[in-house]
């Protein structure tokens, strides 16, 4: 799938915690040396263990170093009833572990998969559940519609989205090791257009963040919200606790004020009380889903993004933005054109102001789901829209590529 690249690590690196250097991923690109392949002999056991939540290997990007964790993989039949292969974002040379959502229960290499060709092969006659295609894209249309079914663009069929968290269980966690190359996007921050909140955090010094998003900033959807195991945070707090460890200052603080529902449309009352009042160094805008949703113009929208960073600048002149670009939605149901036409006038924005950053985890998503073959269920918890682990960290990494150095 990918081109091969050899990459190394020294003994001693190998030998240090996986935090000494961010992560073990960090110590193979830091250390590397030529003529290398890895393998999990490379790491300690406490590295490659992926049997519980930990915020640094999670936040630890993707795109980087030769170990992936907990990779999420929604098993399901294709349209012509058979198990297909299923791609992982990168070529996998050795399979670690691959375990159930909760990750409290690990299958069995040989008898519940194999790996062949870099791909997660499963078995039929093994304990892993692999769901039919037409349990999630449905054809035609009832006379009276389910609450769980919501008709496509084209409006002959339906598509099954689950309220109950049924779904999310049926998902499974690939842990594998790779030296193969990330063929994806990759955040690229050039203006270094945050250098102040960077040097404030860096220092050691109080930094506040404030969050304004939608359900998914709130972290509805992340196995902590919803009360299952492995318990991960959603994707604010998941950067929260990184950038305390990453920069050991316990004095950065997020305050999430994000709502369900919420548009980006400006209400100047709300962005008083719940962002302006604290004073942030940065403030994190995670919006466009619903606008999106609803059909709203890409004009409209970025006329809002766009009052929302004016209003605030006029309170705190000097406050730095990051702009998440939206969370992308179930495109069998709604118009993916909008998120495209969205992200392109966010980055056209971002350049008119000196301190504003794009994090594009949409970017990333799309990427995955058409080189990569992933389904739009790997990411999400619902099939509509919210995010699960595997989705809320694919955002964390944008944001803390753009705030880390």
């Amino acid at each position: 799938m990918l081109k091969r690249i050899i990459i190394s690590i020294s003994l001693v690196a190998i030998g240090m915690s996986l935090f000494a250097g961010c992560s073990a991923q960090n110590n193979a690109e830091d250390t590397a040396e030529e003529n290398k392949i890895f393998t999990s002999a490379d790491y300690t056991a406490e590295q490659l263990d992926s049997s519980v939540y930990d915020v640094d290997k999670y936040a630890s990007p993707f795109w980087k170093g030769n170990i992936v964790y907990n990779e999420l993989i929604f098993p399901m039949y294709n349209e012509n009833a058979e198990i297909p292969p299923f791609q992982l974002m990168y070529d996998a040379d050795e399979i670690v572990s691959v375990r159930d959502y909760s990750l409290n229960k690990t299958y069995v290499e040989g008898k519940d998969y194999k790996l062949e060709d870099g791909n997660l092969i499963i078995l039929p006659e093994g304990d892993i559940e692999i769901s039919g295609y037409s349990l999630i894209h449905r054809t035609g249309v009832p006379d009276i519609m389910p609450d769980d079914l919501l008709k496509t663009l084209d409006g002959k069929g339906t598509e099954y989205f689950d309220v109950h968290n049924k779904l999310i269980k049926k998902t499974i966690a690939v842990t594998y090791i790779h030296n193969d190359t990330w063929d994806y996007f990759t955040p690229q921050h050039y203006k270094k257009s945050l250098k102040r909140t960077i040097s404030k955090m860096k220092k050691g010094k109080e930094t506040t963040i404030v969050v304004t998003g939608d359900s998914v900033s709130v972290g509805y959807s992340s196995s902590k919200m919803v009360d299952l195991s492995p318990y991960a945070d959603a994707y604010v707090d998941m950067t929260s606790k990184y950038l305390q460890n990453y920069y050991n200052n316990e004095n950065i603080k997020f305050i999430n004020s994000s709502v369900g529902g919420a548009t980006a449309e400006i209400d100047e009352e709300k962005l008083l009380n719940e962002v302006i009042r604290y004073k942030p160094s940065m403030v994190i805008i995670a919006l466009g889903t619903n606008d999106a949703m609803a059909g709203r113009t890409t004009e409209d929208y970025i006329s809002d993004i766009e009052g929302r960073i004016e209003f605030i600048k006029k309170h705190l002149s000097k406050c730095d933005f990051i702009i998440v670009t939206p969370h992308l939605s179930n495109s069998n149901i709604f118009d993916i054109n909008y998120y495209k036409e969205y992200r392109e006038a966010l980055y056209q924005l971002a350049e008119k102001w000196k301190n504003v950053e794009i994090c594009d985890p949409l970017a990333i998503e799309m990427d995955l789901m058409q080189k990569a073959d992933k389904n739009f269920l790997s990411f999400t918890i619902d099939n509509l829209v919210h995010k699960n682990d595997y989705g809320m960290r694919i955002i964390a990494q944008t944001i803390i590529s753009a705030l880390s150095e």
